[in-house]
């Protein structure tokens, strides 16, 4: 789990992650979480980079993640 804190509305932030396991993160701190594509398992011992921007609705964030695995 990847934990969003102190977001800023409109804010984009992207996340480069190495890791030697295939694994599917998800983000806490957000109210809805939208992927495009939908969220699935990055390629092992590879890198993968996340996009995410966040919107302020109220007391609630919509996070919207966009990601690419495979990166060598």
């Amino acid at each position: 789990t990847i934990t969003v804190q102190n977001p800023s509305n409109g804010g984009v932030y992207n996340i480069v992650i190495e890791d030697t396991t295939s694994r599917t993160y998800t983000f806490s701190g957000c109210t809805n979480t939208f992927f495009n594509p939908a969220n699935a398992p990055t390629a092992a011992g590879t890198r993968t980079v996340y996009g995410l921007m966040t919107i302020q609705k109220g007391a609630n964030w919509d996070c919207y993640v966009t990601w690419s695995t495979g990166f060598q």
